[in-house]
């Protein structure tokens, strides 16, 4: 029990980020059965926000992260990639909205990879972690990178850089650097068969 009390407080303290912004991201531990899981949620705190309503029907979406297979430890050839050579492995794209955070990430089984992660077996301590590729990619030291699951919830690709500020967040989408991406007909064929799936309307 003290074990995973401190293991629980060791989570709460590097799954962080501010409530306060406009659109604002977050990861808890909660303990469930003594299985300690991961909370992610998306607050909407702006007057005028709507894009949490529209989704969620609340001011905040709140969703469970899979339980990542293969993810603890140095395995992993997608978690390498992110936590070492993120950039130039992947390249950022164009960037995207708020409301395309949203859709992204509740349509996609995703893990959240903070700056310290317990999914980190690759940097020391003292090491920067993903700050600097997220300086990179879109700006800012603080944030996630998003990381796809396959069905038997392994590693995929990296796809979201998301940077969180003061001022709200800045996303900036990821392939990996030469791919090519799927045309316009493609993508909107995904995101219809994702909105019936989910009854969730795709972002413009």
């Amino acid at each position: 029990m003290i074990r995973a009390a401190l293991f629980m407080s060791f989570l709460l303290s590097i799954f962080a980020a501010a409530s306060t912004y406009a659109l604002g991201l977050q990861q808890n531990a909660v303990e469930v059965d003594g299985v300690i899981r991961v909370m992610n949620s998306i607050h909407c705190t702006a007057k005028g926000e709507t894009v949490c309503e529209n989704l969620c029907g609340a001011k905040s979406c709140e969703w469970p992260e899979p339980l990542c297979r293969d993810c603890f430890g140095s395995g992993d050839a997608v978690l390498r990639d992110v936590f070492q050579t993120l950039v130039p492995t992947y390249e950022g794209v164009e960037a995207i909205t708020d409301r395309q955070v949203v859709y992204k990430l509740l349509t996609r089984s995703t893990v959240l990879v903070a700056n310290k992660s317990l999914y980190d077996f690759y940097n020391g301590s003292e090491d920067a972690g993903i700050a600097p590729h997220l300086q990179t990619l879109c700006g800012a030291r603080d944030g996630f990178i998003a990381v796809e699951l396959d069905d038997d919830n392994r590693p995929t690709s990296a796809f979201l850089a998301i940077c969180t500020s003061p001022k709200g967040i800045a996303a900036r989408r990821l392939r990996p650097a030469g791919a090519a991406d799927m045309n316009e007909n493609e993508e909107s064929v995904l995101k219809l068969k994702l909105s019936n799936e989910l009854r969730l309307s795709p972002p413009n």
